[in-house]
């Protein structure tokens, strides 16, 4: 059986030759040794700060780490771009959208709309006014 912890005559928990004022208290507080352990029980040991500065427990993300989500999910590192990126390539991820069923266009394919410049503002269906592209028309 481990010793129960208790209050010294200082008012201060001594504990493998440290005092604390607190035996129970927040993450922050273990970190900083003001306090002996979390109300989970983690002690200074099993806590660590992570890369954005939270105070994270240490074992939950080493698993994490381990988990590779992001690879998981399809996204992968690439030399010269910053974080990651997914890994199929855009004319790969297109290609396996399919064709569309359906009608096909009223008017030509890449044909311009050349009833409007490009710029001039056309009365939108959600009732106002936007800049219009010079996209193939539809009608």
């Amino acid at each position: 059986m481990v010793k129960r912890i208790t209050k010294q005559s200082d008012g201060s928990y001594h504990v493998k030759g440290k005092k604390f004022p607190v035996l129970e208290g927040s993450r922050a507080q273990v970190h900083h040794g003001t306090a002996y352990k979390t109300s989970g029980g983690l002690t200074k040991l099993n806590l660590m700060k992570n890369k954005s500065g939270r105070i994270v427990s240490l074992k939950k993300h080493k698993t994490a780490k381990k988990d590779r989500r992001l690879v998981k999910a399809g996204y992968c590192t690439r030399k010269g771009h910053f974080g990651a990126i997914k890994c199929k390539t855009l004319k790969k991820r297109r290609s396996t959208r399919g064709y569309r069923k359906g009608t096909p266009s009223k008017t030509h394919p890449g044909r311009l709309d050349f009833t409007t410049k490009k710029g001039d503002k056309v009365f939108h269906r959600k009732g106002h006014y936007v800049r219009k592209s010079r996209k193939p028309y539809m009608k």
